[in-house]
């Protein structure tokens, strides 16, 4: 599955952890057999306030797996609303699509998902 120590202390929300990886040099580029990084397991289960240290050393908003999902794609189709304001600042792009063709914004409205809807308008 090629998922690097850095990729499981993000799965699991160990922020001191992650942190002293980051920080000893591991990379924050480093994806897993799917293409997944870091970033895109933190929005997976939720871990938000990880996604600032891997932004602040350098992981892309706009990286994609092998799906053609980006980093605001896991976060908002997984409810973290909370997360697009940090990937925003570090230039996400809203309508990016994945390799289906598919928005967020397409996502969103399929779903009912109103207030993603809302705030990729």
């Amino acid at each position: 599955q090629g998922l690097t120590v850095l990729i499981r202390a993000s799965q699991y929300g160990h922020l001191a952890t992650t942190a002293i990886l980051v920080e000893k040099g591991a990379s924050v580029y480093a994806s897993d057999s799917s293409g997944r990084t870091p970033l895109m397991w933190c929005f997976r289960f939720g871990h938000v306030r990880m996604a600032s240290l891997f932004l602040e050393h350098g992981a892309r908003a706009n990286q994609v797996d092998m799906d053609g999902q980006t980093p605001l794609m896991w976060a908002l189709k997984r409810g973290h609303l909370d997360a697009a304001p940090v990937l925003f600042q570090f230039g996400a792009e809203v309508d990016a699509v994945d390799h289906e063709g598919r928005s967020l914004l397409m996502w969103a409205c399929q779903q009912g998902e109103l207030l993603t809807a809302q705030m990729l308008l």
